[in-house]
């Protein structure tokens, strides 16, 4: 096999060593059958929607490590003893010498014994303001990291932080086998700000709302272009894939049930009116809709009513309610998944 080559294996298969390139299925839910159903424009769609939290990064003090064995050079130095203390920087060398860890800017990526990254850590410009002592985070995607990995993962965090605390989740939901341009024309109508980016054929690619460094940024992409862009297998069977991602930060990662459910609130396309609704505020709701820099020019009075009005049409959206039923389906597996994580470490979900 070359070594940029990618093979597939099936799902209960695992690799051997030195099978680096060489991925476990993470393909199978993708591709599971599903009885969801959607109608639009008198077609109706057999689609999917599927669950998962998508990024976590926890922060807190570090601690001094403490290896339990000797680490010796290939010309028999010993350069460090079993049970010697030392800092995050010092002791991440170590882990390389022994092709665990490599190299990435200001931190470490944390590799598989087939070298694929698991995760990635590094230490704070800034230190703890009570006890003086240094800080560090880890970042990694628990969708990527394989059951037989997860536990010495868990005791690398514990080994790692005093008093750590969750300081971000990303909740993501994948959108598969509804047409493009259905999906693309989806909006959030309580989002501050909305940063759209098309491609060179004019069609929606990734869209922001929200501020980069706000508790909550929601990102809505098409994650099929993203593999193909990468050179990534998607299955021939996966017709479209879209992502809605929530990037939740500090406070917001506590409450996160709670602000999926708000956000789906306000997850609206213009393809839905009510009969009730007049000529006039279907027209001024297009034009918002269509231009998101609008809101601004409106008045409070009228920001309130089509924002009341979006929610409405909202609350009798097919795919918006599909996503609301899908999720409370759903949470208790993201939670039991983010507990594996937070309370089996005794990891304090507090504000960074």
């Amino acid at each position: 096999m070359k070594s940029n080559e990618i093979q597939v294996l099936e799902p209960l298969k695992k690799r051997e060593k030195g099978d680096r390139g060489l991925l476990i299925n993470e393909w199978e839910k993708l591709t599971a059958p599903s009885n969801r159903r959607l109608t639009h424009q008198n077609l109706r769609f057999l689609f999917s929607l599927s669950w998962s939290i998508d990024r976590i990064t926890i922060v807190g003090n570090l601690k001094e490590f403490e290896f339990d064995h000797t680490f010796v050079t290939e010309d028999g130095e010993i350069f460090y003893r079993a049970g010697e203390k030392f800092t995050l920087n010092q002791a991440m060398p170590l882990l390389a010498s022994e092709e665990a860890a490599e190299r990435a800017g200001n931190g470490w990526r944390l590799l598989d014994k087939y070298g694929e990254n698991i995760a990635y850590v590094e230490t704070l410009p800034f230190k703890d303001p009570t006890t003086g002592k240094e800080k560090g985070r880890i970042d990694f995607n628990p969708n990527k990291i394989e059951t037989f990995l997860k536990t010495d993962l868990k005791s690398f965090i514990s080994m790692m932080f005093d008093n750590p605390h969750f300081s971000r989740a990303d909740v993501a939901c994948d959108i598969l086998d509804l047409p493009d341009d259905y999906v693309s024309q989806y909006r959030l109508v309580d989002a501050v700000s909305f940063r759209p980016y098309y491609g060179q054929n004019g069609a929606l690619e990734t869209a922001y709302w929200g501020a980069r460094s706000s508790e909550r940024q929601v990102r809505m992409y098409n994650k099929k272009l993203e593999q193909e862009k990468h050179r990534q297998i998607v299955p021939e069977e996966v017709q479209s894939w879209w992502r809605l991602e929530l990037q939740l930060r500090r406070a917001k990662a506590d409450e996160w049930s709670g602000v999926v459910n708000e956000t789906l609130d306000s997850f609206y396309s213009p393809f839905y009116f009510p009969s009730d609704i007049s000529f006039r505020e279907k027209a001024i709701l297009r034009g918002l809709h269509a231009d998101h820099s609008l809101w601004s020019e409106a008045s409070d009075n009228t920001k309130r009513k089509y924002r009341k009005l979006s929610k409405r049409i909202a609350k009798e959206d097919e795919l918006t309610q599909h996503l609301k039923s899908s999720f409370s389906e759903n949470i208790d597996t993201l939670k039991r998944e983010l507990e594996t994580w937070l309370g089996a470490m005794k990891v304090n979900e507090e504000e960074e």
